[in-house]
């Protein structure tokens, strides 16, 4: 099991996928690869969430107060 730590790129504000992409073609058996799956699925959805309140959201806001103005 991969730590935390791990999963994130020091260099990103995002968690790494390439592990659990790894484990899911590679994995020995089923349950394996599910599991990769699952990490794969659920640490892309974290992404795009962090994505959508880090980036786009502060940008629609600036850009909904300007044309309030």
């Amino acid at each position: 099991m991969s730590n935390y730590d791990d999963d994130e790129d020091k260099n990103s504000n995002y968690l790494k996928l390439s592990g659990d992409f790894d484990q899911l073609k590679h994995g020995h058996d089923g349950i394996d690869k599910a599991a990769g799956g699952i990490k794969l699925l659920g640490k892309g959805l974290f992404n795009i969430g962090k994505f959508a309140l880090t980036e786009v959201l502060p940008k629609v806001a600036e850009e909904s107060a300007k044309r309030r103005r």
